[in-house]
């Protein structure tokens, strides 16, 4: 059944009538309200919220008139006088605001005219210039919200004063061989936007260093300008398509630089040694499909949780690791689960140098053919008690640490914990080259 209807019931009292919200009854303004108005309209209404306050006020305190009576407010007298002010005031201040606004708009139309007219009796100059080359007209941009953009002229301007700065003379601004120039400024470490915004449109260029030297200990050294103001041009659909390798030995970036590096269309080699890099920083890697060559020596930041970014790497040949935070377990179950397959290990970190160097001393590097001996760690859940424990007893040979009680679960997790161990060994082995 459907729902009863109810009515509502107005209850009116006998004293102060019933007030609807309807745009006569709407509430005063208050003081603060009043103060955030312009001047114009807080002069215009301040006699009309004072008079309705007052009215409010003697609502409240039960002296305003009486149910049924009715009070007509006659035109003129004080109150009359007093919002004629009010308006003539109003409507002075808007006069002259009207004044000022046609005023301005004349000033600017007569200065557009003078511009026009000395164009008239000033034709454009060809700018040239010492080669005997037309340059384009240098512009001015009036807007105050846009900046200027920078024409040729600026940035040629710009890569003349940072050749000067590195002490090289023009006569080394040779654009046939790119890979040289880029050589010369890396070698006076000299590089700055305008020069790195420069090379990087040419063409030819195919590797890029921008390797920094390495402090010596206990110092550091400063970079001339911030890494992200540095690598901006790289972010750019004017690059050279050609780049393939880039090398920042010794730079520090940040992982907004690192993300800047995603327009660059066939990035083979990345160095990235003593960068200060961490593991967010790596995941904007995987967009170069094409890399297959990645130095992260010397970056302590890198731990077990950049190991997804490697499998989405499908390219990648080597990989150097020393240096980083990466764990031996980690390191294992990197060689077997994530690098792609003749990816190898050209350096590691030097823990897991030193668990292989003593991995005799840990199980049974040598395990006997045959016998009931396992070497597969899958394996071990099928086998009963005495074939456990006969294998355990082979690895305490090598390691006394290893029980050889318990139950048949103790004894199968014991056992495939120590062959885990043996066969991830024997992978980073594998992958760095060695034999086992």
């Amino acid at each position: 059944m459907p729902p009863k209807r109810t009515r509502k019931l107005e209850v009116f009292t006998e004293g102060e009538p019933t007030r609807r919200a309807s745009p006569r009854n709407k509430r005063p303004l208050t003081e603060d309200a009043r103060d955030a108005l312009p001047p114009a309209k807080r002069a215009a209404l301040g006699d009309k919220t004072k008079a309705a306050n007052s009215r409010e006020s003697s609502f409240r305190d039960g002296e305003g008139p009486q149910k049924g009576k009715r009070t007509v407010v006659k035109k003129g007298g004080k109150k009359g006088d007093e919002n004629s002010e009010a308006t003539r005031a109003t409507r002075a201040e808007k006069k002259e605001v009207k004044k000022e606004e046609t005023a301005e708009e004349e000033s600017v139309a007569e200065s557009q005219a003078e511009q026009a007219k000395e164009k008239e009796e000033y034709p454009k100059e060809e700018l040239v210039d010492e080669n005997g080359i037309e340059q384009p007209e240098e512009t001015e941009v009036t807007t105050l919200d846009k900046k200027p953009k920078s024409t040729p002229i600026d940035q040629l301007r710009q890569v003349q004063e940072a050749l000067k700065l590195a002490g090289i003379s023009a006569s080394h601004l040779d654009l046939t061989n790119p890979q040289a120039f880029a050589k010369l400024i890396s070698s006076r470490d000299a590089w700055t936007p305008a020069l790195l915004t420069f090379i990087c449109r040419q063409p030819g260029l195919t590797t890029l260093d921008l390797s920094m030297p390495a402090p010596s200990p206990g110092s550091f050294s400063v970079p001339s300008c911030s890494p992200d103001l540095l690598l901006k041009p790289f972010f750019s659909f004017s690059i050279s398509t050609s780049l393939t390798t880039l090398s920042f030995r010794n730079r520090y970036l940040t992982t907004s630089s690192i993300s800047l590096l995603r327009m660059i269309p066939a990035l083979v080699s990345l160095d990235l040694t003593a960068t200060s890099i961490t593991n967010h920083a790596l995941y904007h890697l995987t967009v170069h499909t094409s890399l297959s060559l990645l130095n992260l020596n010397n970056n302590p930041s890198i731990t077990d949780d950049v190991r997804p970014v490697f499998s989405a790497l499908p390219s990648l040949r080597s990989l150097y690791l020393r240096g980083t935070s990466f764990t031996t377990p980690a390191l294992r179950r990197l060689v077997t689960e994530d690098l792609p397959k003749g990816c190898r290990l050209l350096s590691i970190p030097a823990p897991t140098i030193e668990a292989l160097n003593s991995r005799g001393e840990r199980y049974c590097m040598e395990i006997p053919q045959g016998e009931g001996y396992l070497e597969d760690p899958a394996v071990v859940g099928n086998q009963g008690v005495e074939v456990l424990r006969r294998n355990l007893e082979l690895h305490k040979r090598c390691n006394k640490d290893i029980q050889t009680s318990g139950t048949k679960v103790e004894l199968a997790g014991r056992l495939r914990g120590v062959l885990e161990k043996r066969r991830g060994d024997e992978g980073i082995l594998a992958v760095l080259g060695r034999e086992t």
